[in-house]
Formats: C-alpha cells, structure tokens, sequence
C-alpha cells in the first residue's frame, strides 16, 4: 500500500489487529465472514488503488455469496417451520 496517503483507511489497515489476524491466517472459520464485513466497511476509497479496492470488494462479496449458499438448509427449515406455524394457527382460527 505505499501509494496510499496515511491517513486513509486501506493504509490504516495495517496496523490493525483484525487485518493483521486475518493476513497471518490467524482465525477460525467462524471468524471469517465477520472478519471480511469488517475489512469490506473498512477498505474505504482511494484513487490510486482503486483497481485493487474494488477486486478486493468483490472477492469479500462472492465469498459471502458462497457461505450464504451453504447454510441455504436453514433459510428452508425456518420457512417449513413457519409454514407450519401458519397452517396450525389458520386451523384453530377457524375452529
């Protein structure tokens, strides 16, 4: 990051505890998708690395994709459950 100024954030990343645990590889897969949301909110903008900014928010954003899609099966349990739920109420609403 030697183009950016030192006060932007790309630059600020750094020095902070949270870039330098996931550039060591120094987390657990449970850490990892909250560990991207904090670096996507704090890349911020920077002209000059503006290429580099953008293919970095776009990999954090596949990746979120893919993790989405793995835990599709609870998206589907919480809708039968509530499809459930409705279907009992709209029964005893009747009777």
């Amino acid at each position: 990051m030697p183009i950016s100024r030192k006060n932007s954030k790309i630059y600020k990343l750094q020095k902070d505890d949270i870039w330098i645990k996931f550039s060591n590889g120094e987390y657990s897969n449970e850490e990892l998708i909250p560990i991207l949301e904090y670096l996507y909110d704090n890349i911020g903008t920077n002209k000059n690395e503006t290429e580099t900014i953008e293919e970095l928010q776009r990999t954090i954003e596949n990746i979120s994709i893919i993790k989405e899609k793995e835990n599709r099966w609870i998206y589907e349990i919480a809708l039968d459950l509530l499809i459930e739920i409705d279907r009992k109420y709209s029964i005893k609403k009747k009777n």
